[in-house]
């Protein structure tokens, strides 16, 4: 294992960015004159004090689905996500681009006819068709799709894809049977917990289906080259990052920034501050629930996936994050296959960590 950052070297200072909710590596809504990352809200800390005493969520193996059952599971979830028909729209936005880059604003059919929205960018100049590599950008929870960010990519000559995931920004529309569109707005807190009961139902399997289609987005582009496609985003996205390349050998290369929905169980233990207190209140609630909810979340837990994972993996890590508890995302690391790499920060928490857009950058040119 390479260590970016090993504790004992740390000095950079702490980025004073709260990120919302569960958000992750996205630019926030405003950046300084050099790029950094302003100042955001932090986020709330209602109802953690009751929550986390009378949290006794206590999981087994036997709530688990074994692998061979989660495997089956996932393939049928992505067979019938990619059987619908992707109907990918790009209209131009001449206000967006740079000297260098172009950009698109795009839509995208996925599982259960959800429209999902977002923006792509792309180099002006191209080598060719089938000539760039491509990354797929997923955001956090609470978060949206930012066009600046797939920018930032294409102007370092890759073709880049910045969602809102489904009940995020303008993804929050599906089609019903008779042509009708139906609203998916569960909201924050809200969505983390919806569907929760099942894992066919659950939010995060449709995020993770969402995602896996913005793979099929970028491979429709006739300039992106399907051979040379990577994955990256903070906290939900980080997760999305650890997941997708495990369920689809596409992905060739990954960096997860303070990943969510690593080791679960603990984390939800350990947290103290929502997403993960959200299932929290929901059992406070519903404990006759419990069973039922740990193998729904056990569907999405990375630290599951991470074994499957043998692409290169760069993971980021706060080990003040109280959003997304570092000992999960450790765990969860250790557990990849492939060449990996961390980026850790001793006195930072849920933020975009210090160096680590220059990083992913620089990981993706490596290997991809």
């Amino acid at each position: 294992m390479k260590l970016i950052a090993p504790v004992a070297l740390i000095a950079a200072a702490i980025v004073s960015v709260h990120l919302a909710g569960c958000r992750g590596t996205a630019p926030p809504v405003a950046v300084d004159e050099e790029g950094r990352p302003a100042e955001t809200t932090a986020p709330a800390r209602t109802d953690t004090t009751t929550a986390t005493a009378t949290a006794t969520i206590e999981p087994t193996l036997s709530v688990e689905p074994t692998l061979s059952a989660l495997d089956a599971f996932w393939q049928g979830v992505l067979a019938e996500a990619r059987s619908v028909p992707l109907r990918p729209m790009v209209k131009p936005r001449t206000d967006l681009g740079t000297a260098t880059s172009a950009v698109y604003e795009i839509a995208y059919s996925s599982l259960d006819g959800l429209r999902i929205h977002g923006f792509y960018a792309r180099p002006r100049r191209t080598a060719g068709e089938r000539s760039l590599p491509a990354v797929a950008l997923l955001h956090g929870y609470g978060d949206h799709a930012y066009s600046e960010w797939a920018v930032r990519f294409a102007d370092r000559g890759f073709a880049a894809v910045s969602i809102d995931e489904r009940g995020h920004g303008k993804s929050i529309y599906r089609t019903t049977g008779g042509g009708a569109t139906k609203l998916y707005q569960p909201g924050f807190p809200g969505l983390m917990v919806d569907g929760i009961r099942s894992p066919r139902t659950y939010s995060m399997v449709g995020i993770v289906a969402d995602s896996d289609r913005a793979i099929d987005f970028l491979v429709s582009r006739p300039e992106v080259d399907p051979n040379r496609i990577g994955v990256t985003g903070g906290s939900m996205g980080g997760a999305m990052s650890i997941i997708l390349p495990a369920l689809d050998k596409r992905v060739k290369a990954a960096a997860a920034g303070v990943p969510y929905l690593c080791d679960i169980p603990d984390s939800i233990r350990l947290a103290r501050a929502d997403p993960y207190l959200e299932v929290t209140r929901y059992l406070e609630r519903r404990p006759q629930d419990e069973k039922r909810v740990m193998e729904t979340l056990s569907y999405v837990d990375a630290c599951r996936f991470a074994p499957k994972v043998k692409v290169p993996v760069l993971v980021g890590v706060g080990m003040a994050d109280y959003i997304c508890p570092y000992q999960g995302i450790l765990k969860t690391y250790k557990r990849l296959k492939g060449p990996r790499e961390m980026l850790l920060r001793k006195d930072e928490g849920h933020v975009v960590l210090t160096g680590w857009r220059e990083a992913v950058f620089e990981w993706m040119e490596k290997y991809l």
